[in-house]
């Protein structure tokens, strides 16, 4: 299997190696000759250059010289270049100074130093007396730079000659009909004619710069016009075979008869080797996958990983196979030039390299083509597809991810701008205040925000340990603290979450306590007399006596356990209510009359007050009774003797308030509002008879019906107040 492995990827190797070259060198080896190659054409451009400039138009230097202009600006910037008249006096007299004041020097020396010194200052006097002085010196100058420029440039012709001594030329100006030729008798190898739709151009110089051939700072330019036009011929240059192999192009001309041998040869390789992989060898897919033991590592990648790791070693190997092409050809000119091969092992390790890498390109790519393949929707889970989920959750805060995309930006061009500034250091300018007021205020934002970020991750810790000790502080508008924001609102709920906790705790407690005690009272008294019932002694009068005893506490215990019962089905709204149109007002009145009685049995004086007749609302008409009933009866049994109690019911914005009020018997403390807790009493010593369920039992019923229950307590007045709409 490896085997096979092995010979299917030297042939896929031996394929792409050639289709390489073939690109590269197959337009120029393809060619009919070598004169048709790039690299004759260069060598033939770097003549005809070389012919226009030196040969066919080149620079009348004798009329240059005679004709150099001067213009007022070069003169008064030569005039003027070491300051002014008086500037220029005073320079002179003072350098020349503190050497004649010197006692040493002899006097013949002295009379030599005046007469030098007189001699500058008369200079410097015609300088600024006469523009024609300054003039002469200007062209003095431009010319002896001239000089120099021309004994380069019959140099760089003799140079020319002698470089293209194999080329010949004949050629005819279209405007003089002069004619300018080298040519020989020899049979051409190669000619390139020239006629009068296609000339030869020989482009004239516009200007010469002498700068390099002057030291004189007082020149303001250093460019001479040359006036000359461009000139076209007509004729032909030619190659004799001769020259073939003594002019400098002769090894390229053998390395390119070489190279098409040998390329021709791979692309011959090529060519077999793609018969061979169709006609016969046939691989499958299968023959890649199994072979490697990194195989199921590599399965384990994402998808565009994968494909990553594929492209990239592709990169790799395109490049290595690019300089094994160029690496032939080099080795070509070695075998040319030395007569053997120098560096044979480099080429060697370099086309094993190459193979090794091709391999790894191909058996890569098979792999991640088969992984993805097998997969659905293999791209869902991509590392491209997690950066855009990314995004997008960046961007879930605008302003978050506008700001960080800015900042990144910005930091981004500012590493940009460093690299600039240490390529090339005048760009400091554009980028001193650049850094100063974008890069470093960006900076300061990014800190501060990140610091700021900081802390409130550190107060959210303690948050989260429980610790809530200070609000976080809120700074700015910013996002974060818009977050802050929300952290002390959660650490507000936290606190009343807490508190709900504790009180949901402490009344679960004394839930447990008062159902305790309350149903334990009723069963200890029919306990206790259902064993003094089992004494063969008691008279009749007795037993008829403990039997409605027990009678008595057995109807309190049912009671109590129904309505307990009662309460937390209500609770659990695992409650049936059928509403229908009832008229509360005719409700009420009948319960008042219900209970009027029993309260005047208690010394307590019912006031009923209805406002409006009839008040109609959409209630379940039995468990609504139950509501006004079970407050009429909280109020008679923990109202003080001798007081009245009021109740009243009106209709306000369509709504009806229905409210009990009385003069509570006994303390009611602070906490009022959990009166409607389960077995919560006023009378917390709970000799009082009830349950102590009233009052939960009223506040389920009412919420099952969208309504709303409210204790008011002033000192001891106690007050309850039920809302509900009406139709």
């Amino acid at each position: 299997m490896k085997t096979r492995l092995f010979l299917t990827l030297f042939l896929m190797f031996v394929i792409a190696f050639g289709g390489i070259s073939f690109l590269h060198r197959g337009q120029e080896l393809l060619a009919d000759n070598y004169f048709y190659t790039d690299r004759f054409e260069g060598t033939e451009n770097q003549f005809l250059d070389g012919l226009k400039q030196y040969i066919l138009n080149p620079i009348d230097f004798e009329e240059l010289l005679d004709n150099i202009e001067v213009t007022s600006e070069e003169i008064d910037y030569y005039r003027s270049y070491y300051g002014s008249l008086s500037d220029q006096l005073m320079n002179i007299e003072s350098q020349y100074s503190e050497r004649l004041d010197d006692p040493a020097i002899g006097e013949a020396a002295r009379t030599a130093l005046e007469e030098e010194r007189n001699n500058k200052l008369e200079e410097v006097k015609k300088n600024f007396e006469s523009d024609d002085v300054v003039k002469e010196k200007i062209i003095a100058l431009k010319k002896e730079a001239l000089t120099k420029y021309e004994t380069e440039f019959e140099r760089g012709v003799r140079e020319f000659k002698s470089t293209y001594s194999f080329f010949d030329y004949k050629l005819k100006d279209m405007e003089t009909a002069k004619s300018v030729e080298k040519w020989g008798d020899e049979k051409a190898a190669y000619t390139q004619t020239f006629t009068e739709s296609q000339p030869l151009q020989a482009e004239a110089v516009s200007s010469i710069y002498l700068g390099e051939y002057t030291n004189s700072p007082g020149l303001i330019g250093y460019d001479i016009q040359v006036n000359q036009d461009d000139r076209y011929f007509t004729g032909s240059i030619s190659l004799a075979k001769s020259m073939l192999t003594k002019s400098d192009f002769s090894e390229e001309y053998h390395v390119f008869k070489l190279e098409r041998i040998i390329f021709y040869l791979i692309w011959a390789a090529a060519l077999a080797a793609i018969f061979l992989l169709v006609t016969v060898w046939r691989p499958s897919w299968q023959l890649f996958s199994g072979v490697l033991d990194i195989e199921e590592r590599f399965y384990r990648l994402l998808p565009d990983v994968k494909i990553a790791c594929s492209f990239i070693l592709a990169l790799f190997t395109l490049s290595a196979m690019e300089s094994g092409v160029y690496r032939v050809q080099g080795m070509l000119y070695e075998y040319t030039m030395y007569g053997g091969f120098r560096n044979g092992f480099e080429l060697i390790f370099l086309l094993v390299l190459q193979f090794v890498l091709f391999s790894a390109t191909i058996v890569t790519a098979v792999w991640a083509y088969l992984s993805i393949k097998s997969e659905e929707a293999p791209f869902n889970d991509s590392f491209v597809m997690k950066i855009v989920k990314a995004s997008q959750d960046v961007f879930l805060n605008r302003s978050i991810g506008i700001q960080m995309t800015a900042l990144l930006f910005i930091f981004f061009l500012g590493g940009v701008g460093l690299a600039g500034v240490t390529l090339q250091f005048g760009l400091i300018v554009i980028y001193a205040p650049l850094f100063t007021f974008i890069l470093l205020p960006a900076l300061y934002i990014f800190l501060r925000r990140m610091g700021y970020l900081n802390r409130v991750m550190k107060q959210t810790e303690e948050m989260a340990a429980g610790r809530l000790t200070s609000p976080i502080k809120v700074k700015g508008k910013s996002p974060i603290a818009r977050h802050a924001e929300n952290l002390n609102d959660l650490r507000k709920g936290i606190e009343l979450s807490m508190k709900e906790q504790a009180k949901s705790e402490r009344l679960k407690t004394e839930l447990i306590t008062n159902v305790s005690h309350d149903l334990r009272t009723p069963l200890t008294s029919i306990i206790t007399y259902t064993d003094l019932l089992k004494n063969p002694n008691l008279t009749e009068e007795e037993r008829a006596k403990y039997v409605g005893i027990l009678d008595q506490k057995s109807a309190k215990l049912k009671t109590l356990i129904e309505d307990l019962f009662d309460v937390s089905k209500m609770a659990s709204g695992n409650v049936e209510i059928m509403k229908r149109r009832v008229d509360l007002a005719q409700m009420l009145q009948q319960a008042a009359g219900e209970h009027e009685e029993d309260f005047t049995a208690a010394g307590l004086d019912l006031r009923v007050a209805i406002h409006d007749q009839p008040v109609y609302a959409e209630v379940d008409g039995q468990k609504w009774w139950r509501v006004v009933d079970n407050l009429l009866l909280n109020a008679r049994k923990y109202s003080l003797e001798g007081t009245r109690v009021y109740v009243s019911l009106r209709t306000v914005s369509g709504i009806a308030e229905f409210s009990v009020k009385n003069v509570a018997k006994y303390e009611l403390g602070e906490n009022v509002e959990e009166l409607t807790e389960r077995f919560k009493r006023a009378d917390t010593s709970r000799h009082t008879e009830g349950s102590g369920l009233g009052l939960a039992i009223a506040q389920s019923i009412v919420d099952l019906h969208g309504g709303q229950l409210q204790i008011e307590v002033d000192g001891d007045l106690f007050k309850v107040i039920v809302k509900i709409n009406t139709v």
